[in-house]
């Protein structure tokens, strides 16, 4: 497969009418980009649906009863459904695929709730997708058309530059440790990070994937479901205990993805056109959390014009 068609897929999830997803669009429809675009939504007006609609992407519920919505803002019951969560978490991995799938979409975070809701969506539409693009929204911008390019069998997870390991930051080694049991940092902390936030590969992988990712949430310690960006240490302990064995990891300016957080404005290059480009001047399709930085940004946005 080796020219992007109609039967590519993007999915992401969208929150909360103030969520920013224009450079995302904008920057998708200027690649001209093919493919469906799908967003699974949680506290989003009609309004809002109704323009999302407008502009051509998809959408369908994230279910959670793990969110509260009342006048002043979202709250999440994470401490109150933690005693519920220890109590099927021992039980709940033996639970058929779509029973896990609904647990996690129904009880955890949401951040946790859309790798569920995808699945959801995917199970039901795998027949009329060939490939995948698990994404966020608000922090991503496309420069080119990341189907564009040969796809092979393996599912294409995205390593942080190399320089963060995940023992290096706080956030990264207390979700890892909370995934991987009291010992994972000791085995896998020299490891570099890998961002949850972007994912893909061909439906197939894809799937197994969201069933592993899953799989591992319902029988993960309880606590985990009370952070609100978890999923990135339930990601990092399948790829590092080898647990994604058809994972293939795009390395920072060697690949089609960049993920930027942790990058300085210095180490980025820059071609003629205002792209990011790889080490060897290819332009790279996606960008992943390029609004770390103001000049960057800045930058970055300047394409659209």
């Amino acid at each position: 497969m080796n020219a992007a068609t109609s039967r590519d897929l993007i999915l992401g999830a969208f929150w909360r009418d103030r969520m920013d997803c224009e450079p995302f669009l904008q920057s998708l429809r200027a690649c001209n980009y093919a493919g469906d675009v799908v967003f699974a939504t949680h506290e989003t007006s009609p309004s809002r649906i109704h323009e999302l609609h407008q502009r051509g992407v998809r959408t369908f519920p994230l279910r959670t009863f793990a969110h509260r919505v009342h006048p002043g803002g979202d709250y999440f019951r994470g401490e109150a459904l933690k005693p519920l969560r220890t109590m099927v978490a021992p039980v709940s991995r033996f639970l058929p695929k779509h029973l896990q799938s609904r647990t996690v979409e129904l009880f955890y975070h949401r951040v946790f709730g859309r790798f569920a809701a995808w699945r959801r969506f995917l199970e039901k539409h795998s027949s009329s997708y060939d490939r995948v693009l698990l994404t966020d929204v608000r922090d991503v911008f496309f420069q080119r058309d990341l189907f564009q390019q040969p796809f092979d069998q393996h599912l294409h997870v995205v390593q942080e530059p190399d320089k963060m390991r995940l023992r290096d930051d706080p956030a990264n080694a207390e979700w890892f440790q909370l995934a991987g049991g009291a010992d994972a940092l000791a085995r896998f902390g020299d490891c570099p990070i890998s961002c949850a936030g972007t994912t893909y590969g061909t439906t197939r992988r894809v799937l197994e994937y969201l069933d592993k990712m899953i799989e591992h949430m319902n029988g993960a310690l309880a606590e985990l479901a009370t952070h609100r960006d978890g999923d990135q240490g339930v990601h990092n302990f399948l790829l590092r205990s080898g647990q994604l064995p058809q994972a293939r990891l795009e390395l920072s300016f060697q690949s089609h993805v960049l993920t930027m957080h942790w990058l300085d404005s210095g180490e980025l290059r820059w071609n003629d056109r205002n792209q990011i480009v790889n080490h060897d001047g290819s332009v790279i399709s996606l960008l992943h959390q390029y609004d770390r930085r103001a000049d960057v940004k800045e930058r970055v946005i300047a394409q659209l014009a």
